[in-house]
């Protein structure tokens, strides 16, 4: 059993200094850098927010049509080779403005017979329509997805190694332990070779977990490096926690409540416009033909139906929307309780580790002064050491948390991460 002790200190520390001797250092901005230009979830989006950029940019303009007919037999006879070309152009949610021209080629002479036209259409009682959401809230969005994906796997690949080093250290702590143990006549070691196995067996399985964030990381970072050490420092918190202010902010950003909002307003629109023009539609049309004959024209429809029932259901529409909207600002401020009690949760928690980290230290710098006056034992001065690493270990991942909840906070209100990261690490 002695020399399988003195095998495992030789293996186990040797992992770790091929580990270190092959590992790339990794700062934030590096992360972040490398995630935003190589990352390759994000580079196919960038493609296709750019094509959707173009098609919203082509649907605000001119539209045309062109169809060719060159030759067609109809009851037996042929029909003369046609074609025509349409071009329709948005005005407005009132206005409708579209021109036609066709041409008739007759074969025998060579010459082309053109018809055409120009019409504008206008109704009177139309509804303006809200603009749609403009497309770089998605791209915030997958921006601010991918900023929490690379910084949730640096923190957590730093908290691992870590914790790695201070199993490794727990570890060696503990085979000093059961040799001591072998120098005290008639000592009992088998809870000690139990915890080194045990110890044995956590380092195992949490460098299997490293390995994996590892993979996970470099599947964002493209380097070809499954060794990174993150070097990341979480920054003095300046939180303040005001709920009036990242209310705003929420109720400003948020996609559904925006569509509540908007349908609210369209109900309201459309049951007053009921009420105004009692259910018709009213609309003028103009036209002009290319051989300069004109037309102009009103047209009034209505639809006749059960008395009151569309007015009815228009009224019932709008307290739906209502309820809608209450439901979906009182979900929101829920949520936002919920995000700001965790904020407030993870600066306690700081403030906890804190504390018990300068206690630890506390200890330590006591048993040095005795370890140097023959007054405590070595093991003992390494237990307080390995003490004081836990501690910042724990006081680390209370830090790490708190940056996790902060940015998740302001992820909901719709701040740019990527500029808010920076101001919460280093």
């Amino acid at each position: 059993m002695i020399i399988l002790v003195l095998v495992l200190s030789w293996n186990w520390p040797l992992e770790g200094a091929t580990r270190e001797i092959n590992s790339l250092g990794l700062g934030l901005e590096q992360a972040l850098e490398l995630a935003f230009s190589r990352s390759p979830r994000y580079s196919l989006f960038l493609r296709e927010w750019e094509i959707r950029e173009k098609q919203a940019q082509a649907a605000k303009g001119p539209a045309f049509k062109v169809s060719v007919t060159p030759m067609e037999i109809e009851n037996g006879a042929w029909e003369k080779p046609r074609g025509r070309i349409n071009l329709s152009l948005p005005l407005g949610s009132a206005v409708d403005l579209g021109a036609s021209l066709s041409f008739k080629f007759d074969q025998r002479k060579l010459e082309a017979v053109p018809e055409g036209s120009i019409n504008l259409d206008y109704s009177f009682f139309a509804q303006e329509k809200e603009p749609q959401s403009p497309a770089e809230r998605g791209l915030l969005d997958q921006k601010n997805a991918l900023v929490l994906e690379v910084t949730d796997l640096l923190i957590e690949l730093k908290s691992k190694l870590n914790l790695e080093e201070y199993l490794q250290k727990r570890y060696e702590f503990l085979q000093k332990s059961l040799w001591a143990a072998g120098l005290t006549p008639n000592y009992s070691d088998l809870s000690l070779k139990a915890e080194i196995r045990g110890a044995v067996q956590d380092l195992a399985h949490l460098r299997g977990e490293i390995d994996l964030l590892q993979v996970k990381l470099d599947s964002q970072l493209q380097t070809g490096t499954t060794a990174y050490q993150p070097s990341i420092t979480v920054r003095d918190p300046e939180f303040v926690l005001d709920f009036a202010a990242y209310q705003k902010e929420l109720f400003a950003f948020n996609p559904n409540l925006r569509l509540a909002r908007e349908k609210l307003k369209a109900a309201e629109a459309e049951l007053t416009q009921v009420k105004k023009t009692r259910g018709w539609d009213l609309k003028a049309r103009g036209q002009i033909n290319l051989d300069t004959t004109w037309s102009i024209g009103l047209t009034a429809k209505k639809e006749f139906s059960s008395p009151g029932v569309r007015l009815q259901e228009l009224e019932l529409e709008l307290a739906q929307a209502e309820l809608a909207l209450e439901e979906q600002e009182l979900s929101l401020k829920n949520q936002l309780r919920e995000a700001l009690q965790r904020v407030d949760s993870a600066l306690t928690n700081i403030e906890l580790q804190a504390e018990h980290l300068a206690e630890a230290q506390e200890d330590l710098a006591y048993t040095q002064r005795q370890f140097q006056v023959g007054l405590a034992a070595e093991l003992t001065l390494k237990e307080g050491e390995l003490a004081v690493q836990k501690a910042r270990f724990e006081y680390a991942n209370a830090q790490f948390n708190y940056v996790q909840s902060v940015l998740r906070l302001y992820g909901q209100c719709g701040r740019d991460l990527r500029q808010e990261v920076k101001k919460l690490m280093k």
